[in-house]
């Protein structure tokens, strides 16, 4: 719904990051993942057929959410996705913590970072920055007209890709050929868009 879309925009990295923390809280508070252990196996039947309209709106609420992150703030190709049945299951497909994401977005919200919105934006202030003043972040232009960039973010131990089409941001999380992979596995992201990493270094070194 518009409603939902509205709560989410996708105007920065840092949007991105805080819809991200939003839904995998709710996500995991939803209270739908019932466990069958010996002699209250059942107890749980009996109570989760009582409650079947409940877990039904749970279920639709899942629905919606998953909707939210895989193709709204996600760019996220296939039309499936296969998940643990757990509360923890949509962040370790993603491959993404709560803790990842806080970290994110305070990194995101340091001084030289703070405000910026655009693709052009960040260019401007990491393309012309030596690599280790970037703070944790890199960014590249897919193209000479700017239609694709790629801001990556590493920090406690992780690193995915913010992706910047036409100054809408989404975050990669479509490696999905290695199902030994997490969705935000971001080292083939670059190909993935078809980008020149000599001709983007050669651009770099000349602003």
């Amino acid at each position: 719904r518009r409603s939902e879309l509205r709560r989410l925009p996708r105007g920065c990295p840092l949007d991105i990051v805080r819809g991200l923390e939003a839904i995998l809280r709710e996500y995991s508070a939803l209270n739908m993942w019932e466990e069958e252990k010996g002699e209250h196996s059942t107890h749980v039947t009996k109570r989760s057929t009582k409650d079947a309209q409940r877990l039904e709106a749970l279920a639709a609420r899942r629905s919606v959410l998953l909707a939210l992150v895989l193709n709204h703030l996600c760019y996220f190709q296939p039309k499936t996705v296969t998940l643990e049945d757990s509360p923890q299951g949509l962040q370790l497909r993603l491959g993404l913590s709560l803790e990842f994401l806080s970290a994110a977005a305070e990194l995101l919200n340091q001084r030289h970072l703070l405000g910026l919105r655009s693709g052009r934006d960040f260019a401007k202030t990491l393309l012309t920055t030596d690599e280790e003043d970037s703070h944790g972040c890199q960014f590249h232009w897919g193209t000479r007209s700017g239609a694709v960039g790629i801001l990556r973010v590493t920090t406690v131990g992780n690193s995915v890709a913010f992706v910047c089409m036409n100054d809408v941001w989404v975050l990669w999380a479509n490696c999905t050929k290695d199902t030994a992979e997490v969705l935000t596995t971001c080292s083939s992201v670059e190909r993935y868009f078809n980008f020149d990493m000599d001709a983007l270094s050669s651009d770099a070194s000349k602003d």
